[in-house]
């Protein structure tokens, strides 16, 4: 039963189930296939290349606005990590965001067509998760908020969802400045919960000690299956019926010989969930308990467990089968500008923000990169995002053709210290690279 109180957070955060961020530091590093990530209006720098299955692009990222290792645990004189109540309250917002995602590329191949034509073909797959925590969910244990008749609103929310995606398309050089870019990609659903509503509201009742949480709860959920009958014909006929459309749109504008605009809209698009939806409701109910201060979490009391049981009683879900649903799925938008300081050397700033799950996350970039002869390219970047702003990236790529290898970050310092960062990310990977483009071609830069 240790840390019931944190299990009880997740649980209202989550009941139907740590890090979103945008890699921008990747779209400044144009030797790297990848960077169209953020605009499919970027041209690559080789005329042809091919995504090795599985190795070309691994990604992990997420981000907190308030959240990190030392908020949630401190060491007590044995060294050990233990969760502290006062580390915690004091790092807490209104609404404190959890969100994380991942990215594994299977396939991807991209090749100019004509001077004007770039076509390119990948093969993901993709998941992320956003969770919203009410900060005001500690004033379980808070005896002043419990010493006088008050109640409170509690909106926590889950959305999660992970997804195969078969993306096709290219970018046009429709004039000698402009270069349209566009994907088509198809989706087929994998595991989604989705928080319809989830609403409580908690009173004190000073008179009596005690204190009444009452509520409702919709969540839908679709993967269960999955796990429970994963055979081939079960996995092609889930995938079938669980997809989607989505649209990625990019442009590029050579103002002048130096500076190139750039905007790009992403992620436009939806899944319906029908293979395996289930609900997961909780109809407005109510349920008292004996208050319990942050003391009885530390000792783990009977007063504290009498009212985890009680609360996990009453708000029991009904589960049932559904026909469906749909989602969307993170938008992004992202608008650059990049100046070519010398032929190997540009600076890159970019806006850019994140639509998911009922938030708006925005953002900004600055970065500088160079290019090392054909065989090097190395990036730096400094990234303001979710209440971050200690974020310093870095990015290398280098080329011994046809191989080409890269890593880039947006956060190296939470490498070197993770119990502090809230945001952190990476993506590495190998392709087969042919061929370069000189820049001489009048192709935007």
């Amino acid at each position: 039963m240790k840390h019931r109180l944190l299990t009880l957070c997740l649980w209202v955060g989550g009941m139907a189930g740590a890090w979103a961020q945008q890699e921008t530091t990747l779209g400044t590093m144009r030797s790297l296939p990848q960077s169209t990530y953020l605009n499919p209006a970027f041209v690559p720098a080789q005329p042809f290349y091919i995504g090795l299955p599985g190795i070309s692009s691994v990604a992990v990222w997420g981000s907190s606005n308030s959240l990190s290792y030392n908020t949630l645990f401190v060491e007590n004189a044995e060294g050990e990590a233990e969760f502290n109540l006062d580390h915690l309250r004091s790092a807490l917002r209104d609404k404190n965001w959890v969100q994380a995602g991942a990215q594994v590329d299977l396939f991807g191949i991209g090749l100019r067509a004509s001077p004007r034509l770039y076509l390119r073909y990948r093969a993901s797959i993709k998941a992320h998760q956003s969770m919203m925590v009410p900060g005001d969910l500690l004033k379980l244990v808070d005896e002043e908020f419990q010493s006088s008749p008050a109640n409170i609103e509690l909106e926590p929310s889950v959305n999660a969802l992970a997804y195969a995606e078969h993306s096709v398309g290219g970018s046009y050089l429709l004039t000698d400045k402009l270069t349209l870019g566009a994907n088509l990609k198809r989706f087929n659903g994998l595991f989604n919960v989705h928080t319809q509503s989830l609403n409580m509201k908690l009173t004190t009742l000073p008179d009596a000690g005690r204190m009444r949480l009452e509520g409702e709860m919709l969540v839908q959920v679709t993967g269960e299956e999955l796990a429970d009958d994963p055979t081939e014909a079960s996995i092609r006929q889930y995938l079938r019926s669980n997809g989607g459309w989505g649209l990625d749109l990019g442009a590029t504008y050579q103002y002048s010989d130096r500076l190139q605009l750039g905007l790009s809209l992403q992620n436009l698009g939806f899944i319906n969930w029908k293979g395996g939806a289930r609900e997961y409701r909780v109809n407005r109910t109510s349920v008292e308990f004996d208050a319990f201060t942050e003391q009885d979490v530390e000792d783990e009391s009977e007063a504290f467990e009498e009212a985890i049981d009680a609360i996990s009683e009453a708000f029991e879900p009904q589960e049932r089968d559904i026909d469906g649903y749909r989602t969307g799925l993170p938008t992004r938008l992202y608008a650059n500008a990049t100046y070519q300081l010398h032929r190997s050397v540009h600076t890159t700033g970019v806006l850019f923000a994140e639509v998911y799950g009922g938030r708006l996350m925005p953002g900004f970039t600055a970065a500088i990169h160079k290019d090392f002869g054909r065989r090097l390219g190395a990036a730096l970047s400094y990234t303001a995002v979710n209440g971050s702003y200690a974020n310093f990236g870095t990015g290398l790529s280098f080329r011994l053709t046809p191989f080409q290898l890269y890593v880039v970050t947006d956060n190296v310092l939470a490498g070197l210290d993770y119990k502090n960062a809230r945001s952190a990310n990476v993506r590495l990977g190998m392709n087969l690279v042919f061929g370069t483009t000189k820049k001489e071609s009048k192709l935007p830069y």
